[in-house]
């Protein structure tokens, strides 16, 4: 599910409680903020057009992966 619409996050709420099953990931995350929600909303990946040194950051630190690597 991309970022792009106003609906997004409710639509990967909804996804990941309705068919947990489904492999839920989220698309255009730009910043830390989108990845703490779409995790939260129930994402089990991300995808970003861009990778910067603070996306990047706040996922090591959400798994918990030392930042030497």
């Amino acid at each position: 599910m991309t970022l792009r619409t106003a609906c997004a996050m409710d639509a990967i709420r909804a996804i990941a409680k309705d068919v947990p099953e489904a492999i839920v990931g989220a698309g255009t995350v730009l910043n830390p903020q989108q990845l703490a929600e779409v995790t939260e909303a129930g994402a089990q990946f991300a995808i970003s057009p861009g990778l910067t040194e603070p996306l990047l950051k706040a996922r090591r630190q959400a798994l918990s992966i030392d930042s030497r690597y």
